[in-house]
């Protein structure tokens, strides 16, 4: 499935879905790191430990969630943001492998973690101003953007209990379903 991706020759590894997703919460982060590459399941390296740390936090378990990634493989040096296999990436892997795990899973609820992974379900790249707000993707999958644990890692702290609140609030909307509060 790979065949035609810009990373087609220059990815390390592939990814494997992740958790039993009882929450029918799909969780999608950016792509695969090193650690992530050795053992081909996602948030696996200092940005898991953040998450797995979250998800402790909110009293929740990583089994639950079904996790995944906008890019299954490592770009090279971890570098995808500005490269210019970006988009075509980006792209590829959207029609290739996540769209497809998407309607196979049929997920309640999507919970992008940073700008890259919202950007390829929504179109949107200021996480920083769409995360915490509900939206629709198809089939009437409702996506809740949050924060990537790897901003968290590099010395955003303060971010944690976003992360925290995201992530109960993505189990509750799975759970309840969302219901626009009326004015």
């Amino acid at each position: 499935g790979c065949r035609g991706c810009p990373l087609e020759h220059l990815g390390e590894g592939f990814l494997s879905l992740d958790g039993e997703g009882y929450y029918s919460v799909l969780i999608v982060g950016e792509a695969a790191g090193e650690q992530e590459a050795e053992s081909s399941r996602p948030f696996m390296g200092p940005s898991g430990k953040q998450l797995q740390e979250a998800i402790n936090w909110a009293g929740l378990q990583r089994a639950g969630f079904f996790i995944s990634n906008a890019i299954l493989c490592r770009p090279p040096m971890n570098v995808l943001h500005g490269a210019s296999y970006e988009a075509g990436a980006l792209a590829h892997c959207y029609q290739v492998h996540l769209k497809p795990l998407i309607e196979k899973l049929k997920p309640k609820v999507i919970l992008p973690l940073g700008a890259t992974a919202t950007q390829v379900l929504l179109g949107y790249t200021n996480i920083l101003k769409v995360r915490g707000y509900v939206y629709r993707y198809p089939n009437d999958i409702l996506v809740l953007p949050s924060i990537h644990p790897a901003f968290i890692v590099r010395g955003n702290t303060k971010y944690i209990q976003v992360l925290v609140h995201d992530l109960q609030r993505a189990v509750e909307l799975a759970r309840d379903g969302w219901h626009p509060p009326t004015t």
